[in-house]
């Protein structure tokens, strides 16, 4: 299970840090309240995501985050994350 567990932590990291270029033509944002279970107790988490849509009509999911709550510096990370540390810019 380790290893599984090894290697699909190294494509995630793949997936989150991938480049992405060119403008789109809109960003949509989101999230969900999820329940999950961490140390044997279940506690609310707020699954983030960013969409694009491109000029062709295309979307892509952009990044997804997990975290507790959602503060603006959550939405400016997943913003930043999502787009111009990556190489992506214009909306």
């Amino acid at each position: 299970m380790s290893r599984l567990g090894g290697r699909l932590s190294a494509r995630r990291r793949e997936w989150r840090e991938r480049p992405v270029d060119g403008a789109y033509a809109y960003l949509f944002l989101d999230g969900i309240p999820l329940r999950v279970w961490r140390g044997g107790a279940s506690e609310w988490v707020s699954v983030r995501v960013a969409i694009d849509g491109s000029e062709e009509g295309f979307r892509e999911v952009l990044a997804c985050w997990a975290g507790l709550g959602q503060s603006d510096e959550s939405r400016r990370a997943l913003l930043r994350e999502s787009s111009t540390e990556r190489g992506r810019n214009g909306v």
